[in-house]
């Protein structure tokens, strides 16, 4: 019996150590993003933490090396995950504006007589 040759293409010891590199590099851009309160620096925060988390999973976790429908199921979960972010970020357009628009009942006289 003839043993079969993988025709994967591994991911090489160079593409790590660069991959490596480069999430140090966006770790550090996040590090000063956060030290020195750049404007806007949470959605780039959020965009550099996507990048690094795209980095790990196509080479650390070998996504890179896997077939179309793995890719797909990925991008998928990552796409339903940023949905319910985004719900839960426009949560609070939807409650009262302003503190006059919410009743609050007010406290009975004797209750603060004890």
């Amino acid at each position: 019996m003839e043993s079969e040759v993988s025709t994967v293409q591994h991911v090489k010891t160079r593409t790590y150590v660069w991959t490596y590199l480069m999430l140090l590099v966006l770790a550090t851009a996040s590090w000063l993003l956060a030290h020195y309160h750049v404007p806007g620096g949470v959605l780039l925060a959020v965009g550099i933490g996507a990048l690094k988390a795209l980095l790990v999973l196509a080479y650390f976790m070998h996504l890179s090396e896997e077939s179309f429908s793995a890719k797909l199921a990925i991008a998928t979960a990552a796409v339903l995950v940023m949905i319910f972010i985004g719900l839960t970020v426009l949560d609070p357009l939807t409650r009262a504006r302003d503190a006059t628009a919410v009743s609050v009942p007010a406290l009975p006289s004797n209750a603060l007589a004890h």
